[in-house]
């Protein structure tokens, strides 16, 4: 199992970046932003069963998780991405694009934030196999948006 953790330090300081690519399998990877604005955070994962969690502090946050792959120890779940974007921001943009039997979840908190989830592909045939999404925007949401695509 690889495992990627980034996390940025906790102080005040605005724009922290973080950057993680991952092929393979069994791969894992977790972002920890805290208490800063601006903060960009990508995770890009291919091959099969894929796992990636970013937790975000503050405004204007941006938190992007790619993934591929498939579900090689029949788990009933190839790509796992969670988002957590925490109360008292605004402006924070989450968005997860998934390619095979998918699981997104993603929790935002603050004003004028956008979710987009775009999920392709499962086998329909194959039992246990499909995309989920879960979406919640909390906690004075006014201006928030949320796009869910799932196909196949």
């Amino acid at each position: 199992s690889a495992l990627a953790l980034l996390a940025a330090a906790p102080a005040f300081a605005s724009g922290s970046q973080s950057t993680i690519t991952q092929s393979g399998s069994d791969q894992e990877a977790i972002v920890n932003q805290t208490e800063g604005t601006s903060a960009k955070s990508k995770v890009t994962q291919s091959g099969a069963d894929n796992y990636a969690l970013v937790k975000q502090q503050g405004s204007q946050n941006e938190a992007e998780v790619s993934q591929t792959g498939a579900d090689l120890n029949n788990s009933g779940s190839s790509n796992i991405a969670q988002v957590h974007q925490d109360a008292g921001s605004s402006g924070n943009k989450a968005t997860v694009s998934q390619n095979n039997d998918n699981n997104a979840y993603v929790y935002q908190a603050g004003r004028n934030g956008l979710v987009e989830v775009k999920q392709e592909g499962s086998d329909p045939g194959t039992a246990g196999q499909q995309n989920d999404a879960n979406i919640t925007q909390d906690f004075n949401t006014s201006g928030s948006k949320s796009l869910v695509t799932q196909n196949g």
